[in-house]
């Protein structure tokens, strides 16, 4: 019997609840070969039994396509700006200097439990449905997270994520490294 594969390309082959389906499969197991089994088969989308009954050069090929995903993302792109997902489209938050109280907290806490058990949850704050938008400028609803949501960003595509999460990890890295070199107190300097 003949099964057909298909093997993600990239990072947007793939959404954030394969990703993190496929991570969370890897870590439960402690035998380097049903690791790479259990990524494998939610990976490609096919049972272990599948995988088992693979001629060892279809395996490999396979296998490679994880050694992709499992490593560090190259991604030095900018986030996306708009997305569609699910006939809805979405768009990043366009303005940080006015993040209210409730998206900062939640991202804060998000930020506390995880990268990847949270991923979803803060792809659902700073990703939300356009109410209007015209050439170059776009207006997001009101921030009111739900369940409802946060399951949606599930299938967002990783790399999607992947960009926004790079680009505030850069962002935090520079800040915090201005704000270190900015509160030292230098030789000769008062204070």
């Amino acid at each position: 019997m003949k099964v057909k594969i298909t093997i993600p390309e990239s990072f947007a082959d793939i959404t954030i609840g394969t990703y993190v389906e496929m991570i969370k499969a890897w870590d439960s197991h402690e035998d380097a070969k049903d690791k790479v089994k259990a990524a494998v088969s939610i990976l490609c989308k096919m049972s272990v039994s599948d995988l088992d009954r693979m001629t060892v050069e279809s395996y490999n090929e396979v296998s490679k396509a994880l050694v992709k995903f499992m490593g560090t993302p190259n991604t030095k792109s900018s986030p996306t700006p708009r997305v569609d997902l699910h006939g809805v489209r979405y768009g990043l938050i366009p303005n940080w200097n006015k993040l209210s109280l409730g998206e900062f907290a939640d991202l804060e806490h998000y930020a506390s439990k995880g990268f990847f058990e949270c991923l979803h949850e803060v792809m659902s704050v700073i990703y939300r449905p356009i109410i209007d938008e015209g050439k170059g400028w776009y207006t997001i609803e009101s921030y009111n997270q739900t369940e409802a949501k946060k399951e949606v960003m599930l299938d967002m595509p990783m790399d999607v994520a992947l960009k926004a999460m790079v680009f505030f990890y850069n962002i935090g890295t520079k800040l915090s490294k201005d704000l270190e070199s900015s509160s030292t107190t230098r030789p000769n300097e008062k204070t």
